[in-house]
């Protein structure tokens, strides 16, 4: 008996600090951030040795278009709006274990992962690429 309750406490506490986590990094993302710089380093090593799919090159040049120039505001109601100069784009948000993103436009849903979030920069990755995406406040 006393296994599981030591085995109870210990999933317990790590739900709780998962679930802790997981809001304060949408806490910290609330607000109108600006594209700032792509970083492509881990992105193009992986191009250089053919470990990246054609659909994940594709995916990643095409957020690295939507996001140049833009701006995208995360609203605590977990709803997303990115101000480009050719669209604008509107979806849902959350954030899950490992600070995952799920990014979801019109039912289609993107997988990224929050690298980093501060009161003036946001660091997104897309995950089947490693390509970084900066932003500042």
């Amino acid at each position: 008996m006393k296994n599981y309750s030591v085995a109870l406490v210990v999933l317990f506490l790590a739900f709780t600090t998962s679930a802790f986590a997981q809001k304060e990094t949408k806490n910290e993302m609330i607000g109108t951030w600006t594209y700032a710089s792509t970083d492509v380093a881990k992105y193009n090593n992986r191009v250089a040795d053919g470990s990246l799919t054609a659909a994940a090159k594709d995916k990643a040049e095409m957020y690295k278009a939507l996001f140049i120039n833009s701006k995208i505001t995360f609203n605590d109601n977990g709803t997303f709006v990115v101000n480009a100069p050719t669209r604008i784009e509107k979806g849902n948000f959350s954030i899950g274990q490992g600070d995952s993103m799920k990014y979801e436009v019109n039912g289609a849903v993107t997988l990224f992962y929050v690298d980093s979030v501060s009161a003036t920069e946001l660091v997104i990755r897309l995950d089947d690429s490693s390509i970084l995406y900066h932003f500042t406040k």
